[in-house]
């Protein structure tokens, strides 16, 4: 009887270790940028890991992949979680746009002077100049180059998943450097964070802490104040950005951000016709609605907004005026304000 019980923990053991860990798995994965123990401590579970690696497409870059990472289960419950790891060209915009989560006030912002951010589910640290590069950053046009670790689904609440993605963040680059024959920046020292500002309400008269920033009554879409809050997260002039909800969602409703930063420059200028005014009377170039490039103390600045679908449904229901305008118009006071901050006054009449 005893010896049948030891055979069966002794099978239930096997099952787990074969099912449930990553025992006589691989320690390292896409092309060594990023360990097992990475993986288990940023999505907050162990299991057997598996990944593919695809280089990225359209480019002649040396050091350009996409890697997809799988963990796991099967006992008791059959159970996957997902992250992906990208290191290469980013898409235009990055990471200003927003549109992938690389830039809102709920950042937390690399020290030192890396240059990157993460989140808790989205983390990104730029590629020095030459590393694995066709052009140095700093040539107009180049694509902005980072590596980026992206958590495919929310996996359950963990305290220290930013220390975690950062940490992995730096250690990919580290590698990368390595073998491609560059380094970045404090890349053998544990990784500092700046963190954003506690999500709070909106001073509607000088909102993201900046004087005169002032958000129009019809700009807001509905009146409920408890529920209209803005975030703020910044390093220096490196990246500004603050996100600004109108109600309780987990995607802010407007993202605005603001870099004085050469290397983002370099990529984020592509879109920008530098050789025509935004609009009469305007001192910068680009769009009256974003994004835009202005010269504030001498310095090449570029100024965002996003906002979300979400937000121009409600205010052309509960307003009835175009999303557009009221888009235009906040940018319009968040450029003025910010402008003021930096050396570059009544950016737009």
């Amino acid at each position: 009887m005893a010896a049948a019980a030891t055979a069966v923990f002794s099978a239930a053991g096997v099952l787990h270790a074969t099912f449930n860990t990553n025992i006589f798995g691989p320690e390292r994965l896409c092309d060594g940028t990023l360990s097992a123990e990475d993986v288990h401590r940023i999505l907050g579970t162990s299991g057997r890991i598996s990944s593919s690696i695809q280089p990225q497409a359209d480019t002649d870059s040396t050091t350009s992949f996409t890697c997809s990472v799988k963990v796991s289960t099967k006992f008791p419950d059959d159970r996957s979680r997902f992250l992906t790891l990208e290191v290469g060209d980013q898409p235009s915009g990055f990471p200003i746009d927003g549109s992938r989560g690389t830039a809102s006030g709920s950042l937390s912002y690399f020290g030192d002077q890396a240059l990157g951010g993460v989140s808790d589910s989205v983390g990104w640290l730029s590629l020095p100049n030459q590393c694995g590069k066709r052009m140095t950053a700093h040539d107009s046009g180049a694509p902005a180059q980072a590596v980026t670790i992206r958590l495919e689904e929310a996996p359950p609440a963990k305290e220290d998943r930013r220390i975690d993605i950062s940490k992995a963040l730096t250690t990919a680059m580290s590698k990368l450097g390595t073998s491609n024959g560059c380094a970045m920046v404090g890349e053998n020292r544990e990784p500092t964070l700046h963190d954003p500002s506690p999500e709070r309400p909106i001073n509607f008269a000088h909102a993201c802490a900046l004087p005169g920033f002032a958000i129009p009554d019809d700009a807001r879409p509905g009146h409920v104040p408890q529920q209209e809050t803005e975030q703020v997260s910044h390093k220096g002039q490196q990246v500004w950005s603050c996100d600004i909800r109108f109600k309780k969602t987990p995607e802010p409703q407007i993202s605005i951000a603001m870099t004085q930063d050469k290397n983002l420059l370099a990529s984020l200028s592509r879109d920008i016709n530098r050789a025509t005014p935004a609009a009469a009377d305007w001192k910068a170039n680009g769009s009256t609605s974003g994004p835009l490039m202005a010269s504030c103390a001498k310095k090449d600045t570029y100024f965002s907004i996003n906002v979300s679908s979400e937000y121009r449904q409600l205010i052309e229901k509960n307003k009835g005026i175009s999303a557009a305008e009221a888009q235009r118009e906040i940018f319009r006071s968040f450029l003025n304000a910010m402008g003021r901050q930096l050396g570059c006054s009544d950016i737009a009449p």
